[in-house]
């Protein structure tokens, strides 16, 4: 029976012991693996904060611990001093685990749990690690990094811990994505990649399955105590309140479960103040929120000294204009744009068109689209055939890493090009004759191009005695598209000049004020009357020969 009590006594206090998880590293990947591992097995954590020394962390762990997981960067440890070797001359048991590979080391302490629930996250999106952190918390699961350069060791971790449960959440490269459906294993997607719209989706997952009635709220580039024990949902801010944050507030002060918000990085409390204000102006409802300046130092008694945030790295969302020109054969002006930056982007943009110093025309994209890391994308827009001139442009695009805020923003201006008329006519003139007998000219003229043509030619030629004369024809002749046009002059040379040469000049182009292209043709000078002349002697041996034959063979019927 004694045997039975000690037993039972131990085993109630064994439940009282708390290893707890110890994290060194300015890494925020090292960061969420070792939280992930600690709400996994249900241990407490210390996280080293830029401030905090040694013997301050020594001081914070529970009187219950009895185990340390301590987990140390190799190369980006937040406290520089030997703080394991403080920890192996205390009472606890110490495992330490070095990181010196952050993406290998999250595989390696997720199979180190045993869990077979994952959700993966591209480790670049903070925000997205922050929103996903209480629902891993709540449905143990551990995540996973769904990074695309470590695609390669995701799968093989995969194939040796088949998942029993597998989400893919927010924006996460489609090649990581294409690689784990080929292997054949199936996964849900919460998200899209907008920061604001993943945390949002994130946290009504969470509150369809549970009751939600506390919420903190940060930016997605601060990771407090709170926000790291994840035992409440995380919401997040700016300086501005997404729209979409505010009808999320307001569906949960209607849903009767709300109790309070805590503001945890205080510089965000006006714009929180102005949400809170307007809520209660639409639903006549109060909403209770608590701005957590910092905290009460326990050595100074109530001194209160500002909340210790760890900084996690901001989205390196970046955009350039790529190139802005415009085609005169299409009249297409283009906007190319390119995403840069590591992660996705939001694109919107305007630009201002003037034509020789004059408001000609807007082109604008009035909705955020998204454009993927490396992704460039053409914007095109007809504006028709310019006329010469200056084509001047002042392009502003604006980018974000979601559609309900506007981060950033590249601007370009200046001469798109000089435009020059491109002129792809071409005049074909043949058959060209002049008869001398007739004083008479024709030839046909022949546009072969699919531009309106214009020209108008003049006629030259030479005496006997070689001296030249030109005789012109200004009126501008009109060829459409393809067509012939056969032009006779009668009455063309002064009466008793004989040409030994001639030629038709002419000058043509597809604007009819801007004629600059010439051609020259060559002029046959009587050899249609000769050519005449030759067929109707050829037409009468014809005939001749057909009745000498006929004569020969009616000659030979009546021999016989």
């Amino acid at each position: 029976m004694k045997k039975f009590l000690f037993l039972l006594c131990a085993f109630l206090l064994l439940g009282l012991v708390y290893p707890t998880v110890i994290i060194n590293s300015q890494d925020h990947r090292d960061v969420f693996t070792a939280l992930s591992y600690a709400h996994s097995t249900g241990d407490d954590f210390i996280l080293f904060y830029e401030t905090y020394t040694g013997d301050y962390v020594l001081s914070k762990i529970n009187t219950n611990t009895e185990e340390i997981i301590y987990i140390e960067s190799e190369k980006e440890p937040m406290y520089l001093g030997d703080f394991y070797e403080k920890l192996f001359k205390t009472k606890y048991e110490v495992t330490k685990y070095i990181s010196v590979n952050p993406l290998e080391f999250n595989l390696f302490m997720a199979e180190k749990t045993g869990i077979k629930k994952f959700i993966i996250v591209d480790s670049k999106y903070s925000g997205n690690l922050l929103s996903v952190l209480p629902y891993a918390k709540e449905t143990n699961s551990f995540i996973l990094y769904g990074d695309k350069e470590n695609k390669e060791n995701l799968i093989s971790f995969l194939k040796k811990n088949p998942p029993s449960s597998l989400l893919v959440f927010g924006y996460v490269d489609e090649d990581v994505k294409d690689s784990i459906k080929a292997e054949g294993f199936s996964f849900s997607e919460l998200g899209t990649g907008d920061k604001y719209e993943d945390n949002l989706v994130i946290a009504e997952e969470l509150c369809s399955a549970q009751e939600c009635n506390t919420f903190i709220i940060t930016d997605y580039v601060s990771l407090e105590d709170t926000c790291g024990e994840a035992d409440v949902l995380v919401i997040l801010t700016g300086y501005t309140v997404p729209e979409i944050t505010k009808e999320f507030f307001i569906n949960q002060l209607n849903s009767g479960d709300y109790e309070r918000s805590i503001l945890v990085i205080p510089q965000y409390w006006q714009a929180v103040y102005d949400m809170k204000k307007a809520i209660e102006a639409e639903e006549g409802k109060e909403m209770r929120v608590i701005v957590k300046f910092g905290k009460v130092q326990a050595v100074e008694g109530s001194e209160i000294i500002p909340s210790e945030v760890y900084k996690l790295p901001g989205y390196e969302v970046s955009v350039v204009i790529l190139d802005i020109n415009y085609n005169p054969e299409t009249g297409e002006y283009e906007l190319v744009i390119k995403n840069t930056g590591e992660t996705v982007a939001f694109v919107k943009f305007l630009s201002t068109l003037d034509l020789n110093g004059k408001f000609f025309k807007t082109f604008a994209q009035d909705d955020f689209l998204i454009l993927k890391p490396g992704e460039s994308k053409s914007f095109t827009t007809n504006i028709g055939g310019l006329d010469e001139g200056s084509l001047y442009q002042e392009t502003d695009v604006f980018y974000s890493s979601s559609v309900h805020t506007v981060e950033k923003v590249v601007s370009s201006e200046g001469i798109v090009s000089s435009i020059a008329f491109v002129d792809l006519t071409e005049l074909e003139v043949y058959d060209a004759l002049y008869l001398p007998d007739k004083n008479k000219l024709s030839f046909t003229a022949s546009n072969p191009t699919n531009q309106t043509l214009y020209f108008y030619y003049s006629i030259k030629y030479s005496d006997s005695e070689g001296k030249i004369f030109t005789i012109d024809f200004p009126a501008v002749i009109q060829l459409d598209p393809y067509e012939n046009n056969v032009i006779q002059v009668d009455e063309l040379l002064p009466e008793g000049k004989v040409p030994s040469e001639m030629s038709i000049d002419a000058t043509y182009g597809g604007r009819e004020g801007f004629l600059d292209k010439e051609g020259i043709y060559p002029v046959q000078i009587g050899g249609a009357d000769y050519l005449w002349l030759i067929l109707l002697v050829l037409l009468v041996a014809v005939l001749l020969l057909i009745w000498f034959f006929w004569k020969r063979r009616k000659k030979k019927k009546k021999t016989k």
